[in-house]
């Protein structure tokens, strides 16, 4: 598919045709010796080049030749953001849906710190101030019975008794683990009983 003159910005539109297909080739691909390559040129001595001087050999010499010429590298810049700016509506979609975060899936969600890096972007580009700092403090309080539980359900899901483990807490404590982690073999309880006779 070949591209028309009036999809191109005036800066590439004045490049002869070979120096034209090495800026599309060459924003395109991001390699400046697979660009000329693909433009045209040749491997071998500059001289025997269209419009080579003899100025060294080689097609990565050549790309670099043409890479440090004024008229190419502003039809570089200019055909990069002509690019850029076609695709906007496409990545401000995507930056919304990231910052919303309907982009990410049950299985891999988008991250608070993710969400707010896109707002902060679009923000930024929407000329609401150059950083936007929000500060999130969460307290957690870990109780020794948290820290006792979590132990608890580790060694429960490697298939051993959790009971052993926690015989030294005291018996209440013990049972409200072992309630908590919903371990299925008998839950030990303390109980007193004196014998009568009948």
């Amino acid at each position: 598919m070949k591209n028309s003159a009036a999809s191109f910005g005036p800066r590439v539109g004045q490049l002869i045709p070979r120096h034209k297909a090495f800026v599309i080739a060459y924003v395109s691909m991001g390699n400046a010796t697979a660009a000329a390559r693909k433009a045209g040129y040749m491997d071998g001595p500059a001289s025997t080049q269209p419009g080579g001087k003899g100025k060294g050999s080689g097609l990565r010499s050549h790309a670099s030749r043409l890479l440090d010429r004024k008229d190419i590298s502003d039809a570089i810049v200019e055909e990069c953001t002509r690019r850029l700016s076609a695709d906007l509506p496409v990545n401000l979609a995507l930056v919304q849906s990231i910052a919303t975060g309907t982009a990410g899936s049950e299985e891999r969600p988008i991250g608070h710190a993710v969400r707010l890096k896109a707002l902060e972007m679009m923000l930024n580009r929407g000329g609401l101030g150059e950083s936007l700092n929000i500060t999130q403090k969460v307290e957690v309080e870990v109780t020794v019975r948290d820290r006792w539980e979590k132990v608890a359900r580790m060694v429960a899901a490697r298939g051993e008794s959790p009971t052993d483990l926690l015989r030294n807490l005291p018996g209440p404590e013990r049972e409200a683990i072992l309630r908590a982690i919903e371990w299925k073999n008998e839950i030990p309880i303390d109980i007193e009983a004196e014998e009568v006779e009948e």
